[in-house]
């Protein structure tokens, strides 16, 4: 198949992806406003559908930039492929910090070239310190993820940098403005190597008591509650690098003392043991739920040996970072 074919399945694949988005957030919201349990269920069950379609559109894309790699071999360096276990000693990592969070961060590598960039930035406001959380996840591996992930880093920086310095058009505490600056910046190295990126930008202002989200295509974060409830923040919009005129849209939550936020890139749930089943979204919630009332640092420490239970001495083969955040 010639790579004209393969970017028209692409462009097809984007639509439907885009469409799927829109039927889910649809159903969401409406879901909120249903006066009837009947039709909370009924909405909840559509939008459920939707992000199971969502994700098999979002597979058939990866699928299809594999093949494209594999067939521009001479373009391309083979990396070896890294396999390792789920280690028992943790290195965490560095990350900025605010007073009344409690932050756990760790990203493990499964290839020696990661899709994988976590960053957290600090706002000292008047009325009480905004810590904002961006992570991203590069489709596929290689030399040409490698490049897209130097690039988002490079763009990130420099919205940073000029917003410091009160010269960026952006506004470091709206997720949507970012978003959209990033998409911008980034849609022509993402059509070039035929590779996309998926997104979280989050802000949590611990006076208002509100964590306000953007998500481009992400792995929905889970926020648990101190009373037990437990949600997905499962809003979310087209994937960056994929259509630079998307507008993107912010999300806002209630937290409070004792919540915890599992922000993630989805290597980790997609992991595989030896019978081929995998930890999935549900293996990470029976991890947290079991370790919500301890420190992050504990939750982490507990999430890690579930999985190394659930793995049976399996190796992971794919990167993945994992962030909890426990408000005190």
């Amino acid at each position: 198949m010639d790579n004209g074919k393969k970017n028209a399945i692409l462009d097809v694949l984007r639509s439907a992806v885009k469409k799927e988005i829109e039927a889910f957030n649809y159903y969401q919201k409406a879901s909120l406003k249903a006066p009837y349990p009947e039709t909370v269920s009924l909405l909840m069950q559509l939008a459920e559908e939707e992000r199971k379609h969502r994700y098999f559109l979002t597979k058939e894309m990866q699928k299809i930039d594999r093949l494209m790699i594999s067939e521009k071999s001479s373009h391309f360096i083979d990396e070896q492929r890294v396999q390792y276990p789920v280690p028992e000693h943790i290195d965490f990592q560095n990350v900025q910090t605010s007073p009344g969070l409690d932050i756990a961060a760790v990203s493990l590598p499964a290839e020696l070239i990661g899709g994988d960039f976590l960053d957290t930035i600090l706002f000292e406001e008047k009325d009480g310190n905004l810590l904002g959380i961006f992570l991203y996840d590069v489709m596929g591996h290689g030399l040409e993820a490698m490049h897209l992930k130097t690039m988002g880093k490079k763009f990130f920086g420099e919205l940073r940098k000029s917003w410091e310095g009160k010269k960026a058009n952006a506004d470091f505490r709206t997720p949507k403005q970012i978003m959209m600056q990033l998409n911008h910046k980034l849609f022509q190295e993402c059509q070039s190597c035929g590779r996309f990126m998926t997104a979280f930008y989050g802000v949590i202002d611990l006076s208002r008591k509100l964590f306000t989200y953007c998500s481009a295509g992400h792995e929905p974060p889970m926020l648990f509650k101190s009373n037990g409830q437990y949600r997905d923040l499962s809003e979310t919009e087209l994937l960056l690098g994929a259509d630079k005129e998307v507008t993107y849209s912010d999300v806002s939550v209630s937290v409070n003392a004792g919540d915890v936020l599992v922000i993630f890139t989805d290597g980790i749930t997609e992991a595989n043991n030896r019978i081929g089943e995998r930890f999935e979204r549900e293996g990470l919630v029976r991890a947290v739920r079991k370790s919500v009332a301890f420190s992050s640092r504990e939750i982490v420490y507990h999430i890690f040996r579930e999985l190394r239970e659930f793995m049976h001495e399996g190796l992971i083969t794919d990167d993945f970072t994992l962030t909890v955040i426990k408000l005190q």
